[in-house]
């Protein structure tokens, strides 16, 4: 069974939580001199100093959970298809804090992102 194919932020809220392919530019955004701390897959702790998002059809972004770095530095600015379950972004904490999680939905357990040719 083909999967939903997402365009444009007007679909969001209908593809929320299910599996999904997401089509658009892929984009890299680098961290300066900060680092965030993940789990990688097998539960270790890593840190990331860039974050790989999807830039949709309206300019929107859907955030993707972590990327290895050789994807990153191949994919830049290419369009692909990325598969995955697209996740609402976390509720903004009222606790006065440095950082706060980001706002950009995200699409995680990813299992293929591939080139594209525009559409």
């Amino acid at each position: 069974m083909t999967k939903p194919r997402l365009h444009s932020s007007i679909e969001l809220s209908e593809y929320m939580g299910t599996e999904i392919e997401v089509y658009g530019k892929y984009g890299v955004q680098r961290l300066g001199g900060h680092a965030l701390k993940v789990k990688d897959t097998e539960g270790n702790w890593k840190r990331i100093k860039r974050i790989a998002f999807i830039q949709l059809l309206d300019d929107q972004f859907i955030q993707l959970e972590s990327r290895p770095d050789q994807e990153m530095d191949t994919l830049e600015n290419q369009y692909v298809v990325a598969c995955g379950r697209l996740i609402e972004p976390p509720e903004p904490s009222n606790k006065p804090v440095m950082a706060q999680p980001s706002i950009t939905p995200m699409l995680v357990e990813i299992t293929s992102i591939q080139l594209t040719p525009d559409e």
